[in-house]
């Protein structure tokens, strides 16, 4: 019975490690950023062996997802937006609990933007 009873908490303890959250799917956005300016975006995630891909829809357009990963409940990816000659490259990182995704979204010598994202019910 101890043998039993050891075994069940030893994978309730570290079994919860091994927790991966699944970020594919849609998720809709909405921040304001640092000069008030609200916005909206979607992002149409995928993942393939703890890599993220997809796209980030918002107003701007369309842009694809690179150098992204999920590890546990953790996410990163990074997007390029370009126009009017300029490049700009924004690093996402967060936090997935359930359908909720909170993620800090950085750029250049910017304070970090603070948006959170739902998971979309169309999937």
């Amino acid at each position: 019975m101890r043998t039993v009873l050891g075994g069940i908490l030893i994978l309730t303890l570290f079994g919860v490690r091994g927790y991966a959250a699944d970020p594919a799917g849609t998720w809709k956005a909405s921040y304001v950023m640092p000069d008030g300016t609200p916005h909206e975006s979607v992002f149409d995630l995928k993942v393939n062996d703890g890599k993220i891909t997809g796209t980030i829809t918002s107003k701007r357009g369309s842009v694809p997802i690179s150098d992204g990963a999920v590890k546990g409940n953790s996410v990163f990816f990074t997007v390029v937006r370009k126009g009017n000659g300029d490049e700009l490259t924004v690093q996402f990182s967060g936090k997935i609990e359930g359908d909720t995704m909170t993620l800090k979204m950085s750029y250049r010598d910017h304070d970090p933007v603070q948006l959170t994202a739902r998971r979309s019910e169309e999937r």
